[in-house]
């Protein structure tokens, strides 16, 4: 590197460092805190959003007490299952691969009877 190239670096790390903040030992009290977001809260929203999380988790209690149900809801496959759709659905070169599977079984099969 050449001086003036070092001398540049220097001149922006200068200016750098003039907008890093300083570190502060003093620390904000947590009422200070709960004040703040006291008055950033929007209580109707959240009233709203407690009064939904109530009426869906009581509606699940009692979708969720019929058996079957439940053991479908808490089965690893439906998941997996739509694991798979939202991968298919996303992904055109995951398409291109599936597409090629049953040609990949039918060479598995005739590499066997070859040998």
């Amino acid at each position: 590197m050449n001086d003036r190239m070092e001398q540049e670096i220097r001149r922006t790390i200068l200016r750098l460092q003039a907008s890093m903040p300083e570190p502060r030992n003093r620390q904000t009290p947590v009422f200070t805190l709960l004040r703040i977001a006291a008055g950033e809260i929007n209580a109707g929203l959240l009233l709203g959003l407690f009064a939904g999380a109530l009426i869906f988790g009581l509606l699940s209690v009692r979708a969720l007490s019929m058996p079957m149900l439940t053991i479908f809801c808490t089965a690893p496959m439906p998941m997996l299952l739509l694991f798979h759709r939202y991968v298919l659905a996303c992904d055109q070169r995951m398409r291109e691969l599936e597409a090629t599977f049953p040609y990949s079984c039918l060479l598995y099969t005739s590499d066997a009877a070859d040998e």
